[in-house]
């Protein structure tokens, strides 16, 4: 993702008309594929696209580290729920889940890219999960060597 998509939704002018300035400057770089985003972000109202680029803006600001040069470009995604979380009014919450549903399922792509970033992700998480508990179970073997 580049930093420079955060920094241009500093830009009133630029949330009250994302598409448009993702599709006239390439060199804005966004966390997802544009060819998965933009034909689905089109299938919304331009009122609603807004309000959700303004919340989601703030929920990311609130979700992100403080040093976001320092996240690989593959954990963007990952950051996805906590933006979402912390996201104000409007946002997600405000749009039926079927209009979205309806909207995701007219672009099969953008479905399987989806289905493919969570499988990762999902892997990801369990992988890590292994290492705490592999952690946990040293530190619990280690504490129970010198407190008998």
């Amino acid at each position: 993702m580049g930093t420079s998509f955060i920094v241009s939704l500093t830009s009133e002018k630029v949330c009250s008309d994302v598409l448009n300035t993702l599709e006239k400057n390439p060199q804005i770089q966004i966390p997802l594929p544009r060819d998965v985003v933009l034909p689905i972000a089109k299938g919304f109202g331009d009122e609603q696209i807004e309000k959700l680029t303004i919340s989601l803006f703030e929920g990311l600001i609130k979700a992100i580290p403080d040093d976001i040069e320092s996240v690989e470009e593959g954990e963007y995604f990952g950051y996805l729920l906590p933006t979402l979380m912390k996201a104000p009014p409007p946002s997600l919450k405000e749009i039926k889940q079927e209009d979205i549903m309806a909207v995701l399922l007219k672009h099969p792509q953008a479905v399987n890219w989806l289905e493919e970033t969570i499988e990762n992700l999902i892997k990801g998480f369990e992988d890590s999960l292994k290492k705490l508990e592999g952690f946990k179970k040293r530190l619990q073997t280690s504490r129970n060597q010198i407190i008998p």
